[in-house]
């Protein structure tokens, strides 16, 4: 019997990494639902800082489930609700629930509505319940939206309770974008360095000739260059694009290209072409406009160089296209290649 519990241990300590992938997914989803139902009322306040994932630990400023009731439609009580889950939640433990920034509410049907909500927590374990808790707050709230009643000092006093939450609010707000700040700083500086070591590197060596070919830019010089690499497609990127790297054959400079093409057959209409050739003209313009821009600051790329070709392939088809060349090691540039 003590080696068959042995197994049984060994078992459930191999699931916990299926365990807790599974609730990071769960946890990430109920996030996404929360935030999109309750918009600006919705502060998430685990720090994920550093992609260290950190259990759902979210603030919730609710109000009656209705804006219109017997009290001609305004507002007289509200809370916040503070969850805070385990990292095994929603399969295995049931979060911590608090209730805040308390208004217009007595203390003892705060006591009662957290029995309700640790009740209903019990009850639906297993299960992502934070968007029910919700429910039941807003519904408790629409019952008891009453106007307050009490002295001034106590109006007093819960105002100030408010502008104090307020504040910390804020103040959670404030650290969060300090952290994004301070993550999105440390990539650029690693970004930095990796250019200046690449443009202290020595250059690539030089690349077999014959599997060179010529480009002939808009400005009158000539890039002989090789195709080395297809790039894996970016998501929501163009239909009509296409990424590769390719290698200057001359100085051995690796370059990043991103080639656009477009093209239409002679059954098309001339003039329905031609606010795409216009619109191509404008913008070959101002590349080449932007191309003689000096780039110095180390984070930024300039335009290598531009390309535009124009090739009728067939009587029926004509191929349109032009690409972006950007070199990505010894030299920081970008370049724009297009023809049709």
């Amino acid at each position: 019997m003590e080696h068959r519990q042995y197994e049984q241990r060994s078992v459930a300590v191999g699931d916990i990494g299926g365990t807790v992938d599974d609730a990071k997914r769960r946890q990430g989803d109920e996030r996404m639902v929360l935030e999109s139902v309750y918009g600006e009322d919705f502060l998430d306040v685990a720090q994920n800082a550093w992609k260290i994932w950190q259990p759902l630990d979210v603030i919730l400023h609710l109000k009656p489930v209705r804006s219109v009731s017997t009290t001609s439609g305004k507002i007289y009580v509200s809370l916040d609700l503070h969850v805070k889950c385990p990292k095994t939640y929603p399969l295995y433990g049931t979060p911590l629930i608090a209730l805040e920034n308390i208004q217009g509410i007595s203390l003892r049907d705060i006591d009662k509505l957290k029995q309700i909500l640790d009740n209903k927590a019990a009850s639906l374990k297993g299960n992502e319940i934070v968007l029910e808790l919700c429910q039941v707050v807003q519904e408790f709230l629409y019952e008891r939206n009453k106007p307050p009643e009490g002295s001034f000092f106590d109006g007093m006093l819960q105002q100030h309770a408010a502008v104090e939450h307020e504040r910390r609010r804020q103040r959670v707000r404030s650290e969060q974008r300090d952290r994004e700040d301070v993550v999105a700083f440390q990539k650029m500086h690693e970004e930095k360095l990796m250019w200046r070591k690449a443009e202290e590197g020595e250059p690539t060596a030089p690349v077999d000739d014959s599997s060179c070919e010529t480009f002939s830019c808009i400005d009158g010089v000539q890039r002989r260059l090789t195709k080395t690499n297809d790039f894996r497609r970016r998501p929501n990127i163009s239909p009509f694009c296409r990424e590769w790297s390719a290698m200057d054959c001359a100085t051995g400079h690796e370059l990043f290209i991103t080639e656009w093409t477009f093209a239409t057959t002679a059954k098309t209409p001339i003039s329905s072409l031609k606010p795409f050739i216009t619109h191509f003209k404008q913008l070959e313009k101002k590349l080449k406009q932007i191309s003689r821009i000096s780039v110095t600051e180390p984070t930024l790329c300039s335009y290598e160089m531009l390309c535009v070709r124009r090739n009728k392939l067939t009587i029926s088809e004509i191929n349109v296209w032009q690409a972006l060349l950007r070199i990505i090691f010894s030299v920081s540039g970008n370049t724009f290649y297009g023809s049709h």
